[in-house]
């Protein structure tokens, strides 16, 4: 059956424009661009759901949005990387004649689907640039068929920065270029995506696969020899045992790590290793041995400017001194840490502060609680929890940067050593997410 546009006139559209009607009297059209490393690309134009078709000059049009897609490939190079990171997800859509293709995101809005209604026939430029004159661009899709683009500000500006990845969109972006590097030959640079692609996953929530990624890629970068990339991934796959409740593996990785940081002057690096392998410390149960090595990444935050770093090492501080019964020094500490998150203006503060408040005595016989999920600390875990929660909703407080101050911060970070292409080896962030909050702050002092 033939398919027609909103208003009964034929649909014909150009080679590599696919079609399809949706519920509603939704028209999707799909069109198709390159392919590369593994990956097709996909527009996806979809006109407005209940939007009227209007008339104008002889022309007919509907309001329509259009989104970025990508189909992942089959065999070849993507087969091979499959195999190594598991990927294999369903996609977001299905096109017309079948494949799944995943959402990379709204490209623009504010577009018009136009055509000469009747008979097909070409509808001139000419005509529709008098009924926009203010258009961003005008696209044919089809003989008589147009993609209008209505106003310059529904586009991106001109070198803009990509809109900060959710954590599902994060992985796709790392899977890309983890597929980008592997095809250029350059072992070394797609080990390195490897890693950010390890320790992503670790972010969306799926340290299993992430432990498959970076063991497969720690055991090529021994047989490489390349120390930086070994404790890179190394210090990676320790995070996803911790995650994944293997303390002991945690430590056994991380305390070498430690160590070589330490001989090398790098007080970033140290401070992450020790920082985990307290964490390593308090999942084995040995709270006094995890305070002890706390008191080092403190220090080196401290002295680093790293005030996000400290705040957050002296509320786990906090918190175990409080399973431990030391009331007094918990208060402290958490008292401490409200203050970095003050000085640095993370809205976050507040909800801390108000769990300290109610945290309770300051004074306390030290005690060795049965079951430290429910022990005096409860309260000052549940802050971590609510600071999670309200960063998920930016409208409840995590106010978004300028777009200047985001380019910039992002200019900064493609300039750094310490920068990935896609994370921070610093602070271990997503750095397209983070730089997107107002209140971050870079733990290297660039901006």
């Amino acid at each position: 059956m033939a398919m027609t546009l909103p208003d009964g006139s034929p649909l014909i559209v150009h080679d590599g424009v696919l079609a399809e009607a949706r519920p509603g009297g939704r028209l999707v059209l799909w069109v198709r661009g390159e392919d590369r490393a593994g990956y097709r690309a996909w527009e996806r134009i979809a006109t407005a759901a209940g939007a009227p078709a209007e008339g104008a000059g002889g022309i007919r049009s509907v309001a329509a949005s259009s989104w970025r897609a990508q189909q992942r490939q089959r065999g070849g190079l993507m087969g091979a990387i499959r195999s190594l990171t598991g990927s294999g997800a369903a996609g977001d859509w299905t096109l017309p004649g079948g494949g799944e293709v995943e959402s990379l995101g709204t490209l623009a809005r504010g577009l018009r689907l136009a055509w000469l209604p009747g008979q097909p026939g070409v509808a001139d430029r000419p005509r529709l640039a008098a009924l926009w004159p203010r258009s961003a661009g005008i696209r044919p899709l089809g003989p008589s068929l147009f993609l209008v683009e209505e106003a310059e500000e529904s586009r991106p500006p001109a070198g803009a920065a990509p809109t900060p990845p959710r954590r599902e969109d994060a992985v796709g972006l790392a899977e890309q270029a983890l597929a980008g590097a592997a095809g250029s030959g350059d072992r070394r640079k797609a080990l390195a995506a490897a890693s950010d692609l390890g320790l992503t996953l670790v972010y969306a929530g799926d340290a299993a696969r992430a432990s498959e990624v970076l063991g497969s890629a720690l055991g090529e970068a021994e047989g490489m020899g390349d120390a930086a990339l070994i404790d890179d991934l190394a210090g990676n796959l320790a995070y996803a045992d911790l995650i994944r409740g293997r303390p002991a593996d945690a430590a056994r990785r991380l305390e070498p790590l430690a160590l070589r940081a330490r001989a090398a002057g790098d007080g970033y690096g140290e401070k992450m290793a020790l920082d985990r392998l307290a964490r390593a410390r308090f999942d084995l149960g040995d709270r006094a041995g995890g305070l002890t090595l706390l008191g080092r990444p403190i220090a080196l935050a401290a002295r680093l400017g790293d005030l996000k770093h400290e705040a957050d090492l002296l509320w786990l501080a906090a918190i175990h001194l409080a399973d431990l019964g030391h009331m007094a020094e918990a208060a402290a500490a958490g008292g401490s840490a409200v203050d970095r998150l003050r000085r640095l203006g993370d809205p976050a503060a507040a909800w801390y502060a108000h769990h300290l408040a109610n945290f309770g005595p300051t004074v306390a016989t030290p005690v060795q609680p049965t079951n430290p999920r429910t022990a005096a600390s409860g309260t000052l875990r549940l802050a971590i929890s609510a600071a999670k929660s309200m960063a998920a909703f930016v409208g409840s407080g995590f106010k978004v940067a300028p777009q200047e101050v985001y380019h910039a911060r992002l200019a900064a970070c493609a300039g750094c050593e310490h920068h990935t292409g896609l994370r921070c080896r610093v602070c271990g962030c997503i750095t397209a997410a983070k730089a997107r909050l107002g209140h971050e702050r870079c733990p290297a002092g660039r901006w």
